[in-house]
């Protein structure tokens, strides 16, 4: 029957998407002009609001590059600066974002969590998220479960990801969701949800992102057609192919394939490759610059038509890179020395254009940081920015930088269509003057200069805004072979604490290690030595504000739970809940002493603690606070009926386990509630409601680990309804999708004695799947 179809392109490339840099005197021209246009209250409210965020993009924009370089510790230390100096800026949530790329890319996976879990207060109730906000809060928590993946805490990683797929599918990051689910399964033995998960991977194209019109030069391909005419086809063993020509001649056609468990939905692709034109050789040779044109022809339209065809531009694009490199041009390098050439390299398929090795230019300058006003290099614009809007945004606590030298350096491509162009400078030490020759062919500096080079490219797959790209390296002084004595001596205050919080860390470890082996005598004594190492961090007032102190204070709680002493890690825990309120440790650590209080037996003491995390305004411990509650109310209650030999009264239990499931419905812990739901009203003999409450585990929890449990409940139920054909099918479900499952074997009993009451015999495939 004819149908509308849809017709989409997208290219494989779908890395993070880059943040916008607002230039200051840009944005003071505009703020000039609001506030011409509107009441001066109203004015300097907006001129504030702009202002406040200009400091922390400043420092952003700085620590950003500091990681590119690999000055990670220096590039940390000014994100926590932004996060606790700057509280309430927007761009505190960029800075959350970078910090836990950074972590997750060090693998460092908890802190990365705990970091990322602040992107939860950019959702507001009952508003709908639109543009960047919506951008930043997915990919924090696409972020977030490819962390928890990486700590095969796969329960967490699926309710994570989850929540990108079924609340906001039409998103790039639901492309990048259903990947990660796919290993989750993969690497629990789940072939069949593994295969379904991965098949769902970079079928979705977002028609509304300005990437959808370009291609990056040497990535994969990707066609996606939507027609409901392509089933029927398809079973017609008639190939859906589409036509492929590029501007600079090369012609391929490619076969698309049904999509997995969407019939409508046919995807291809094909490789992409910087070459001379080869037709038909199932690779789409293309050159910088180049357009991309892709016919579909639809054999039956609404209208009746035959053979219409549909075709779809896209744009050859490359999204340039520049690093500085060793001198083999492999390798990245963040040092430079005085008297050696500094070798860089700059990836941009864009410039490759001819047949021949194409050339490219790059900026390199040398910079200090200026020590008094007067070294500042005047404005060229000063006297535009007179006023005092632009002349206040201008201002700031900036470090000040003033250009030593600079130059043009020439760069040549490898070879014929790499797309890749390198070439050297070299660096020399300036004599007594403070600036350097720029129509000489060297680069002068001093000693600690930084080494700045800098690209514009024109065109990329963010758009064709032309975007300033750089990279930065430090001359750090000349090379010397010459054998010297030297003593390292460490005087500064934050790696002093550094180093005591490492230490205090591993003795943590050794008192947690005693104390599960039962020599209480020896983790005491470990723990007291963490002690004594995290009280520099608290006590000095170098520290004061830094975000080490907020980690000597969970070490010190850490400690004192090693040591049994809850009385002390609980005056500790109200110390740093006093200073820091919004910090996410603080439920962390009542969470690990109200399960101390669990362990202990002493009940009313554990849920008084979890009931002060359920209290907190931002505590993320909340679910598994209220399911712990529920559990230590059925644990009693359990207690109580057998001292009594009557049946358990658990009402109070199962409200508090429905309490966290409707509160907490994304969490892991709302499944595990509902199945103790459940498992009461099996008991109660209530099976409608067993049944449909099974039906919404599995429509809301697809991925959960205790979903071969719930099937075998689910055939109790089905059974005991009289629905035997149901109870079969479950069965048969547990059977083959959960095969190594401590339920398969009896489930396959089960599955037997249901056959033989319904007169089926068992397959052999079925017997082999058992």
């Amino acid at each position: 029957m004819p149908n509308r179809n849809h017709f989409g392109i997208r290219n494989s490339d779908s890395g993070f998407r880059a943040t916008s840099v607002t230039v200051c005197r840009a944005l003071a021209l505009c703020l000039l002009l609001v506030s011409m246009s509107m009441p001066a209250e109203a004015a300097r409210e907006l001129v504030g609001d702009r202002a406040k965020e200009l400091t922390p993009r400043r420092l952003l924009r700085r620590a950003t590059v500091l990681l590119e370089a690999g000055e990670n510790e220096r590039g940390v230390k000014m994100l926590q600066t932004i996060i606790q100096q700057h509280p309430t800026a927007h761009t505190r949530f960029e800075t959350y974002l970078v910090l836990g790329r950074h972590l997750l890319k060090e693998q460092e996976h908890e802190e990365a969590i705990e970091v990322l879990r602040n992107m939860n207060r950019l959702k507001k109730v009952d508003e709908e998220f639109k543009g960047e906000d919506k951008d930043m809060y997915l990919e924090g928590l696409y972020l977030t479960g490819v962390c928890h993946f990486h700590m095969r805490n796969y329960s967490s990683a699926f309710s994570t990801l989850r929540q990108i797929t079924t609340r906001h599918p039409n998103t790039v990051w639901a492309n990048q969701a259903y990947y990660y689910i796919g290993l989750s399964h993969f690497a629990q033995s789940h072939w069949s949800k593994a295969i379904k998960a991965l098949s769902l991977v970079g079928t979705f194209i977002d028609p509304e992102s300005p990437e959808v019109q370009f291609v990056e030069a040497g990535r994969r391909f990707y066609i996606k057609l939507e027609d409901l005419d392509l089933p029927i086809l398809h079973r017609q063993d008639k190939e859906i192919v589409v036509k492929l020509t590029s501007d600079s001649g090369d012609q391929e056609t490619v076969t698309c394939v049904p999509l997995a468990g969407k019939s409508a939905i046919f995807l291809g692709s094909i490789a992409t490759q910087l070459d001379e034109r080869q037709p038909n050789d199932k690779v789409l040779q293309i050159i910088g610059g180049d357009k991309l044109s892709a016919t579909y022809f639809d054999d039956n339209t609404m209208d009746g038509d035959k053979n219409v065809a549909r075709e779809k531009e896209v744009h050859v694009v490359s999204s340039a890179a520049v690093t500085f490199t060793l001198a083999t041009y492999e390798g990245k390098t963040t040092s430079a020395f005085m008297g050696q050439p500094a070798y860089v390299k700059l990836r941009d398929a864009d410039l490759d254009i001819t047949r021949h090795r194409d050339s490219a230019r790059i900026k390199i300058i040398t910079r200090y940081k200026a020590e008094e006003l007067g070294d500042v290099e005047p404005s060229a614009d000063e006297d535009e920015e007179a006023s005092d809007i632009a002349d206040y945004l201008s201002k700031g606590d900036e470090i000040k930088f003033v250009t030593r030298d600079e130059l043009i350096v020439d760069l040549t491509e490898t070879t014929n269509h790499s797309g890749v162009f390198v070439g050297n400078v070299m660096i020399e030490r300036l004599g007594d003057a403070d600036k350097g020759d720029v129509s000489d062919r060297v680069l002068s500096c001093q000693l600690g200069d930084d080494l700045i080079a800098t690209y514009l490219d024109e065109r990329h797959i963010r758009g064709d805004v032309p975007e300033e790209i750089s990279a930065m390296s430090r001359v750090y002084g000349e090379i010397d072979t010459s054998p010297t004595i030297s003593q390292n001596v460490v005087g500064d205050a934050f790696i002093k604490a550094k180093k005591d919080l490492v230490e205090s860390e591993a003795y943590l470890e050794l008192a947690r290690i005693f104390k599960s082996m039962g020599l209480r005598e020896g983790a005491e004594g470990k723990a007291e030595a963490g002690l004594e190492r995290v009280e520099y961090t608290l006590t000095a007032a170098e520290l004061e504000g830094s975000p080490l102190k907020q980690q000597a204070f969970r070490l010190k709680w850490d400690l004192y739970l090693a040591q049994d002493d809850l009385v002390r890690a609980m005056a500790t825990c109200k110390i740093f809940n006093e200073l820091y309120p919004d910090s996410p440790l603080v439920d962390q650590a009542l969470m690990g002493i109200g399960k101390v209080f669990m362990e202990r037996g002493e009940d009313e003491e554990a849920i008084r603690v979890f009931g002060q995390v359920l209290a907190l305004p931002n505590a993320f411990s909340r679910p598994e606070a209220q399911f712990r509650i529920a559990e230590i109310l059925e644990t009693r209650a359990i207690a109580l009926a057998a001292e009594s030999q009557e049946p358990p009264e658990k009402e109070s239990a199962i409200q508090a386990y429905k309490l966290c499931a409707r509160r907490y419905p994304e969490s892991p812990y709302a499944g595990r509630s509902l199945g103790k739901v459940i498992d009461h009203h099996i008991e109660s003999k209530e099976y409608v409601i067993a049944d449909d409450l099974l039906e919404q585990v599995f429509l809301d929890y697809q991925d959960e680990p205790f979903l071969d449990s719930m099937l075998l409940k689910w055939v109790l139920v089905s059974y005991r309804m009289g629905n035997l054909q149901k109870a079969h099918d479950k069965c048969q479900e547990l059977v083959i999708e959960h095969p190594g499952s401590e339920y398969a074997k009896k489930a396959q009993v089960i599955l037997e004695k249901i056959e033989s009451r319904l007169g089926k015999k068992p397959s052999s495939a079925e017997s082999e799947g058992a």
